[in-house]
């Protein structure tokens, strides 16, 4: 099999939004999908990240994307990954990245106060055996944690927002519906369609939300499809181009369709 479809992941690529300094980064996670490995494996997960990748803003950083999007599927169809005791199949697994570049500095004031919290509490004589184990084990996460932290704060130029569809029927419309916006990207996912909305100008973001919430397309979204769609502020998108399966036996890429 093909482990990406190489044009699609370097045109998501070449969309996403620069990185113009070294206060930005863009975040690339293999994840356990929680909806597919319940079907797969008849019991419940949440969505798991089991690898992580900080792409920072050096001038070759594209091409470390690429890479960084190849070596993760591989990883998802030859790694072993463990899901309370049992492996996680590679059907059941997705890598995602975030649009928006995320803000290093802001991601680090949370981190560092979240540290000094942990370092103060067990530097206190008195603290229970107990309390001073879980602080400790706080501190020994740094790793995740400051992936989480760079994940909590995007760079506030920009905002991406996403329309999940997994109702093919309401697609058409919907779209036609969003069409006026600033429409990032369109893709098509093992159960339907993401319509990503670049609502980073405040045009566009007016016209989305409404000065009245009433006003906004959001508002005519949910009045004509509510239940029907997912609405999702700063998601991590399924990467075009990677393997994102629908059944066991029917491998599905995700593709750009607009």
């Amino acid at each position: 099999m093909e482990y990406i479809m190489e044009s699609d992941v370097k045109e998501f690529i070449n969309r996403l939004p620069n990185l113009n300094n070294s206060s930005q980064v863009h975040l690339l996670m293999l994840a356990v999908r929680s909806r597919k490995a319940r079907e797969m494996l008849g019991f419940k997960v949440k969505d798991l990240v089991v690898e992580r990748k900080i792409i920072r803003a050096i001038e070759d950083w594209k091409d470390r994307y690429f890479n960084a999007v190849y070596n993760m599927s591989i990883l998802q169809h030859m790694g072993r990954f463990n899901t309370k005791g049992v492996l996680a199949p590679a059907e059941s697994m997705g890598i995602f990245g975030t649009l928006s570049p995320r803000n290093v500095i802001t991601a680090l004031e949370q981190l560092t106060t979240e540290n000094m919290k942990h370092l103060f509490s067990i530097s206190k004589p008195d603290v229970l055996v107990y309390t001073h184990q879980l602080e400790m084990m706080e501190l020994a996460k740094q790793n995740s944690k400051w992936f989480g932290a760079l994940h909590a704060h995007r760079d506030r130029d920009y905002h991406f927002v996403t329309i999940d569809i997994d109702d093919p029927s309401i697609y058409p419309l919907v779209k036609d519906i969003t069409s006026p916006l600033n429409v990032w990207m369109i893709t098509e996912t093992s159960r339907g369609y993401h319509i990503i909305l670049d609502l980073s100008k405040s045009s566009d973001a007016e016209a989305y939300y409404g000065k009245k919430p009433q006003d906004g397309i959001h508002y005519q979204l949910d009045k004509m499809f509510k239940g029907k769609y997912d609405f999702q502020r700063d998601s991590q998108e399924p990467c075009a181009g990677s393997a994102y399966y629908r059944k066991l036996d029917e491998t599905h890429y995700v593709r750009i369709i607009q």
